[in-house]
């Protein structure tokens, strides 16, 4: 019994400290968390999500798929984070934007400084086309197709 109230608490910690864990059976099943739980299956069958959590696998620290934030008044789409859990934090990997109505998975380029916020949001295509190329990894826009890294003052 002791043990079952300790496995409840940390289900409940986990969930409202680090959002919706996929490694973590949820507690009830309403349909909006189907719905929630229907979009981190589609992230987590991601070919690369698949590969991260391969390459995660032998660690302390597990790799995890969470819910990082729910659609709203503030939010038109589920934001999904893939990353390392580790008891003090989440370390992000990727940012997955999937739309509520289509299901349609994107990623969300956090190193991209334009000014226009939909420009930091690619679809998988344009993702897998762009982060082979080293620059997509350092301060950059995209102009004309291509990326261009963003100068900074030192």
């Amino acid at each position: 019994m002791k043990n079952l109230f300790f496995v409840s608490v940390l289900l409940i910690l986990g969930n409202s400290v680090f959002g919706k864990i996929t490694n973590i059976p949820p507690i009830s099943q309403n349909k909006k968390d189907k719905v929630i739980d229907y979009v981190l299956d589609q992230v987590s069958g991601l070919p690369e999500v698949k590969a991260y959590f391969r390459t995660h696998r032998n660690l302390k620290a597990k790799a995890a798929v969470l819910l990082y934030q729910d659609i709203d008044a503030n939010s038109s789409r589920y934001w999904v984070k893939v990353g390392i859990n580790r008891p003090d934090d989440f370390v992000t990997t990727y940012n997955f934007f999937v739309d509520p109505k289509t299901f349609k998975i994107y990623y969300f380029d956090t190193m991209d400084e334009s000014d226009d916020p939909d420009s930091a949001i690619l679809t998988l295509k344009q993702w897998r086309k762009w982060r082979s190329d080293s620059r997509f990894n350092e301060l950059h826009i995209f102009r004309k197709g291509s990326i261009v890294l963003v100068k900074t003052t030192k």
